[in-house]
C-alpha cells in the first residue's frame, strides 16, 4: 500500500519595509548649519543647495550681546582651536523710510562665537550715518566685529565692502586669543584683527552665522560656504594675504 505524505512548507511572512522618509529641511538644515535657535521674533529659515537663507517679518532683532537674546541664528557646539569661514552672499539693507530703533537704521550678518559671559560677532555692517539729524544717502557697507564681555563691550569697524560685493569672513580662535580677517573673492585675505588682546573663553564655545537688524521691516541674509576647521595645537591657520 502506498503512502501519500503531504508536505507542509512554512514560509515566513516578510513584511515589506516602509520607505525611510527624506530628512526634513529643518533636519537638513541642522546636518549642515547647525541647531536653529528658536529667536525672540519671527523668522523662516530656507535651504537651497548648500545656502542659507535667514529672513525677518519685520521686527527689530538687535544683536547677540548675551546668550539669553535668542535672535535669529544656527548654533553649533565647537571644542579647542578653530577657524571658521563664511560667505554673506546677500542682505537686504535698512531702508532709510523704515522706522527704526537706536541712533539710525542698521542690518548685519555673520558669524558669531560666544561661551562663558563672553561673545564675538564678526559681521558684514550695513547702516545710514546722520548728519545734523538727517540720515545720509550714502549707505555704509563694513567688516564689524563686536565684543562682549562681563563688564560691557566694544565694537570696530575694520574696513569697507563695495556696493554689490559679497563679504567672506573669517574667525580664528586660538586659546582665550580671536582674530578675524575678511575678503570680497574668498582668496585674498586682509591681515588678521584681534579685537581684544585676550577673552576668558572655556574650551567649548557655540558657534555659528546670525543675522540681526534694527528696523521694522522684513530683513533677508543669504550665507554660503560655511566651514569649521578645527586646528591642532601647533597647527597655524592658513595665512592671510592682501
Amino acid at each position: 500500500m502506498t503512502r501519500t505524505v503531504a508536505l507542509l512548507l512554512v514560509f515566513p511572512a516578510v513584511a515589506a519595509a516602509a520607505p525611510v522618509p527624506p530628512p526634513s529641511e529643518k533636519e537638513r538644515i541642522e546636518k549642515q548649519w547647525g541647531k536653529i535657535v528658536s529667536p525672540a521674533v519671527e523668522c523662516e529659515f530656507k535651504l537651497s543647495g548648500k545656502s542659507l537663507t535667514i529672513r525677518t517679518a519685520g521686527q527689530p532683532a538687535r544683536g547677540l550681546r548675551t546668550e539669553k537674546e535668542p535672535i535669529p541664528r544656527v548654533a553649533k557646539t565647537v571644542a579647542g582651536d578653530f577657524e571658521m569661514t563664511v560667505k554673506v552672499a546677500d542682505l537686504t539693507p535698512p531702508g532709510r523710510e523704515a522706522k527704526y530703533t537706536d541712533a539710525w537704521p542698521w542690518s548685519r550678518a555673520g558669524l558669531y562665537l560666544v561661551g562663558g559671559g563672553h561673545a564675538v560677532e564678526f559681521h558684514l555692517s550695513q547702516y545710514y550715518t546722520k548728519a545734523n539729524d538727517v540720515l545720509n544717502e550714502k549707505l555704509t557697507r563694513c567688516p564689524w566685529v563686536d565684543t562682549w564681555y562681563p563688564r560691557g563691550g566694544s565694537g570696530s569697524q575694520i574696513g569697507n565692502v563695495e556696493p554689490g560685493k559679497s563679504a567672506y569672513l573669517k574667525v580664528v580662535r586660538r586659546g582665550n586669543t580671536v582674530a578675524v580677517s575678511h575678503s570680497t573673492d574668498g582668496e585674498k585675505w586682509s591681515n588678521p584683527f584681534n579685537p581684544r588682546q585676550t577673552l576668558e573663553l572655556p574650551d567649548e564655545l557655540t558657534v555659528g552665522v546670525f543675522v540681526s537688524h534694527g528696523t521694522h521691516q522684513p530683513i533677508e541674509a543669504t550665507f554660503s560656504d560655511f566651514a569649521i576647521k578645527k586646528l591642532e595645537k601647533d597647527e597655524k591657520p592658513a595665512p592671510d594675504t592682501k
